[in-house]
């Protein structure tokens, strides 16, 4: 088979427009999608505050007070999905002493997410962002 004749193709402006466009959309969705891997992250250490003030009130029921140490409440960072973007801690509300209250914090590793509070009170858990 013979051409005769220009080949036929996309031209270097055709192309250049095509990638401008691609550029364009990625540009639009990128920080949708980021902004929604982020709240996916924040949900998810909202709900580790909550799994571990559940082991502390456990562990209240049976000791008479909370504990620091969420080792012996058979929590393991490392064990945890976002254990790179969260590093979770335990300690004494302002002023109260352990026996009466504790506060997790879930300290965010990360520029773009935020850190999170939870406090309970052996009376109700209040969450504090």
């Amino acid at each position: 088979m013979h051409f005769h004749g220009r080949m036929q193709g996309f031209s270097i402006i055709e192309l250049l427009a095509v990638m401008a466009a691609i550029g364009i959309l990625i540009a639009i969705v990128f920080p949708t999608y980021t902004e929604m891997v982020d709240d996916k992250k924040e949900m998810k250490a909202k709900s580790l505050l909550f799994e571990i003030m559940h082991l502390e009130e456990e562990y209240y029921s049976e000791q008479k007070v909370y504990t620091l140490d969420l080792a012996s409440l058979g929590y393991i960072a490392e064990d945890h999905e976002y254990a790179e973007d969260y590093r979770v801690s335990a300690m004494q509300c302002n002023g109260l002493d352990i026996a009466n209250c504790v506060l997790l914090h879930a300290e965010s590793l990360k520029d773009n997410t935020r850190d999170f509070q939870m406090r309970s009170n052996s009376d109700r858990i209040m969450a504090v962002d």
